[in-house]
C-alpha cells in the first residue's frame, strides 16, 4: 500500500526535469570553408562560416548576442589564426527572441597562416560570444572542416 500512496509524487517529479534548451542561448559554428593558397609573400587562408544561435522557448526574454573573436585551429588544438578578419552583413549585435533563432554569415580573406599547419589536417573555428544574460565569453565552436589546399 506505501508504494500507492507516493504515486502522487511522480507527477510533480516529472514536471519538474525540463530540458535546459528551452530556457538557454545555443550557439554552434556550421557550414566551415577554409581555402589555404601560397602566395608571393607567404600563405593565406580566406573563408566563410555559419554562426548558429537559438533561444529556448521558456526562456524569460529575449537576448541580445554580440560575436566577439573568432580563431582558427589546427590539429591538437594548435593555433592556426589568432584573429580571424571576419565580415559580416549582420548587425554587430543581434537580437534572439524567445523560441527563435537566427543564421548569421560570416566571411574572411587574406589571414596570413603557416601553409603545413594549416593544411596537416581538420581545422577548427572557435570563437567567444557575449549575451545580455549575462554570459561574458560564451564559448562556441564547430565541427571538424577539412581545408582546400594548394
Amino acid at each position: 500500500m506505501r508504494v500507492f500512496s507516493m504515486l502522487w509524487v511522480l507527477p510533480l517529479f516529472l514536471a519538474g526535469c525540463g530540458d535546459k534548451s528551452a530556457v538557454s542561448l545555443s550557439a554552434h559554428i556550421t557550414n566551415g570553408v577554409v581555402t589555404v593558397d601560397n602566395g608571393t609573400f607567404g600563405a593565406s587562408a580566406s573563408g566563410s562560416f555559419k554562426l548558429r544561435l537559438a533561444l529556448g522557448p521558456e526562456a524569460s526574454a529575449s537576448v541580445k548576442v554580440t560575436p566577439q573573436a573568432f580563431q582558427l585551429l589546427g590539429q591538437a588544438n594548435v593555433l592556426v589564426v589568432d584573429q580571424l578578419p571576419v565580415t559580416t552583413s549582420s548587425p554587430s549585435t543581434i537580437t534572439i527572441d524567445k523560441g527563435g533563432n537566427q543564421d548569421v554569415e560570416f566571411a574572411f580573406t587574406g589571414a596570413m597562416v603557416d601553409h603545413d599547419a594549416a593544411c596537416a589536417g581538420p581545422l577548427t573555428f572557435v570563437g567567444a560570444l557575449d549575451d545580455s544574460s549575462g554570459n561574458s565569453s560564451y564559448p562556441v565552436a564547430s565541427g571538424p572542416v577539412t581545408p582546400s589546399c594548394d
